[in-house]
């Protein structure tokens, strides 16, 4: 009985003070109100909501600022879309991956009177807009230009507010030449910028070189007629390349929403779109920091086996249980199994401290001198039964109880004849 509300103690205040609850809210770090990692969270907050977790979205200016917020000292942010080549292990020590989700495809987009230009050497001495200063796209941008001679010393590089549509008005108008922006073909903006005849995307003969140089870009092909098939738009095979959109998130957050999480992105991304196949996205490949303990093991046996099965509430409450008290069970059991041994070796203790006074009583009687009286002994024996009865025998063990009982009897007749042989003055033996 003790044992067990020690148990039901320490088993409560580890759930209490150890193996916490999960919270049920975790906060985002996106990117614009009507962007990309903005509308794509918006997906998780309603799957997550089915769940009983509420997602915060924290729109901001893109990946840049999104990493200084989830990085920052203190940050509420739990996690964050992040564009791969912004960071590793080393400058933030504090995040992990949960695993790349997409491809985000970098558009090159110019005025088509400026003739067919096929890579990004080609921009040099131009006017080119890099995006939202602060954004994924800028940092990239700016990453890829440099790489390829495009500099600040032979061009004009202009940031932007990032808005796909505004951005090939600014072509039209002049403003730019050519802009760099980043999305997904599905995206309406994205699209509109293939269906305007003053506007080309331009093809990069040297994807490749790119993807082989900068190891966070993947060279892509766009088949003919993909974004648009009733426009025939690109009317040709388009070389691309893109980096691809990871989900950080800081190591403290706690593994149950991670868990959870994986699981509504695994649902979200799994589907095929017009840059990947079915399967390929989420992965646990092309990401820049070290995949969290959850996420790998997320893409290696799939989700916990009690989330399969159980509302998250509910498995989060079975889990904890389950890691608190399987250890304090395993530490109580030794002490369970040896308790029925103890009480046992308890009982027949007793017992044998009741035949010690019965058979201290009858040596008496056999003594040298022994001068008491019949009345004497029998109030000793009458004593010894009482006590019997105090102990308050378990049942399981009446036959021993019983046994006993017809020994006190026994001597009680022994002791009589005893007494009744000593007035006689005739030696006799108890048998």
């Amino acid at each position: 009985m003790l044992l067990g509300v020690l148990a039901v103690v320490v088993i409560g205040l580890c759930l209490r003070y150890v193996v916490t609850a999960p919270p049920h809210r975790l906060v985002i770090a996106t990117d614009g109100p009507d962007g990309y990692f903005t509308r794509t969270a918006r997906i998780y907050g309603e799957r997550l909501a089915a769940q009983g977790v509420t997602l915060e979205i924290v729109t901001t200016h893109g990946s840049v600022e999104n990493l200084a917020r989830i990085d920052a000292p203190g940050s509420t942010v739990d996690v964050a879309f992040v564009n791969g080549g912004l960071t590793d292990a080393r400058r933030s020590p504090e995040l992990e991956s949960l695993g790349s989700v997409s491809f985000d495809p970098l558009w090159v987009v110019y005025r088509s009177t400026l003739g067919d230009l096929d890579g990004f050497p080609k921009l040099r001495g131009r006017r080119v807009g890099i995006g939202r200063e602060g954004s994924g796209t800028e940092s990239i941008a700016r990453t890829v230009l440099g790489a390829s001679g495009v500099t600040t010393d032979n061009s004009t590089l202009i940031t932007d507010d990032g808005d796909p549509e505004a951005v090939g008005r600014a072509i039209l108008a002049g403003t730019f030449d050519a802009a760099l922006v980043m999305g997904p073909p599905e995206d309406p903006k994205i699209r509109a910028l293939f269906a305007h005849d003053g506007l080309t995307v331009m093809s990069l003969s040297d994807a490749q070189g790119l993807a082989r140089n900068l190891s966070f870009l993947h060279a892509l092909v766009v088949p003919k007629s993909t974004v648009d098939l009733a426009r025939q738009k690109p009317d040709r095979d388009l070389s691309i390349v893109a980096s691809t959109i990871t989900l950080v998130a800081r190591k403290d957050v706690h593994p149950a929403l991670i868990y959870l999480l994986m699981s509504v992105v695994d649902d979200v991304h799994e589907p095929p779109s017009l840059l990947h196949k079915e399967n390929e996205f989420p992965s646990d490949k092309d990401t820049d920091l070290p995949l969290s303990p959850q996420a790998e093991a997320y893409y290696r046996s799939g989700k916990p086996f009690l989330q399969r099965y159980l509302p998250f509430g509910l498995a989060s409450a079975v889990e904890r249980l389950l890691k608190v008290a399987v250890p304090v069970l395993l530490v109580i059991f030794p002490f369970l199994r040896a308790l029925p041994a103890f009480y046992q070796w308890r009982v027949k203790r007793k017992l044998a401290a009741v035949y010690r006074q019965l058979l201290d009583v009858e040596r008496a009687v056999h003594a040298p001198g022994a001068s008491r009286t019949p009345e004497e002994y029998d109030a000793s024996l009458t004593a010894i039964e009482e006590r019997l009865r105090a102990e308050n025998i378990p049942l399981m063990y009446s036959n021993e109880l019983y046994v006993l009982r017809e020994h006190i009897d026994l001597a009680r007749r022994q002791i009589a004849n005893a007494i009744a042989t000593r007035d006689r003055d005739v030696p006799l033996k108890l048998s």
